[in-house]
């Protein structure tokens, strides 16, 4: 029989070791919603698009103060004077547990003019930096609100801006593509646990009903679901453009989902319709 040297050993129990800790970990992040900021080491990565420039996936503060980018990140943010009344009761306790992550491009109109407005207000804050994360994502067809490294996944991310606020690892708030008073006042709010509904809420609540009871649910209970929201829909393109992310992100099941209850709000627009049959064609090609 063949036994293993010391040398040989050592290394299988190391190997071991290695593979145990892997598995506990993917354990850890497949059983929870806590948050796991994205690992990766390019930050700033910049494309070329149509002769436009791009940030995609992980940046920060030094690529968004770079030319193109610098030209509409410091202009906003030199014109935008902090409100302090709302975060004067927001201490270094409140901060402690928190994490964020901010959804943006450097492409929408939408985050040029909020996302510096956002810095400037955790700035206020003494808001640590290493702390936050922001993501840029695409505005391509085939990668439609995705990062290369796809942190946006699972996330709901279908307006940008999109500021997800954790604490101890679980989402306690977010806005969605701009604040619903003011960036001072919808922060403050979410950090000290207050009443709070992002916009679009339609689209969140349908987003957590696909994370927690599935496509199916969704698509079945989309009749109840089109009574329920159809006085709060804020437009015929809130869960349009929801249904349309998830179909760019191959997530074709949810957004025929999306796509029924939105035909079932708006049925007398046939855009709603013509995208339900889209995705229909689209899941029997797969």
């Amino acid at each position: 029989m063949y036994s293993l040297g010391k040398t040989e050993l050592n290394d299988f129990l190391q190997n071991m070791k290695k593979l145990y800790y892997s598995l506990f970990i993917f354990s850890l992040i497949a059983c929870s919603n806590t948050i796991v900021f994205s690992q990766s080491t390019s930050m700033n990565q910049e494309v070329e698009s149509n002769g436009h420039k791009k940030l995609l996936g992980p940046i920060n503060r030094q690529g968004l103060t770079k030319e193109p980018y610098s030209s509409w990140f410091n202009n906003s943010s030199e014109n935008y004077t902090v409100k302090e009344d709302p975060l004067k009761d927001i201490n270094a306790k409140d901060l402690k547990d928190l994490k964020i992550q901010a959804f943006m491009g450097t492409w929408c109109g939408d985050s040029k003019r909020g996302i510096p407005k956002f810095y400037k207000t955790l700035d206020a804050l003494n808001f640590p930096e290493g702390k936050l994360e922001v993501i840029a994502v695409d505005n391509g067809p085939t990668a439609y609100k995705q990062s290369p490294s796809h942190e946006e996944d699972g996330l709901g991310i279908h307006r940008v801006p999109m500021i997800i606020i954790y604490k101890k690892g679980k989402e306690i708030g977010r806005i969605a593509e701009s604040p619903v008073k003011s960036w001072e006042e919808d922060i403050a709010t979410i950090i000290k646990g207050g009443s709070y509904n992002p916009n679009y809420k339609v689209a969140y609540e349908i987003y957590l009903s696909l994370k927690k009871k599935g496509a199916k649910w969704v698509e079945k209970k989309a009749s109840t679901l089109a009574e329920k929201y159809k006085e709060e829909v804020e437009s015929r393109y809130e869960l349009n453009t929801y249904g349309r992310v998830l179909l760019a992100d191959g997530k074709t099941e949810e957004a025929i989902a999306v796509y029924k209850v939105n035909s079932l709000i708006f049925p007398d627009w046939p855009e709603a319709s013509k995208q339900l049959e889209r995705a229909y064609e689209k899941s029997s090609k797969n």
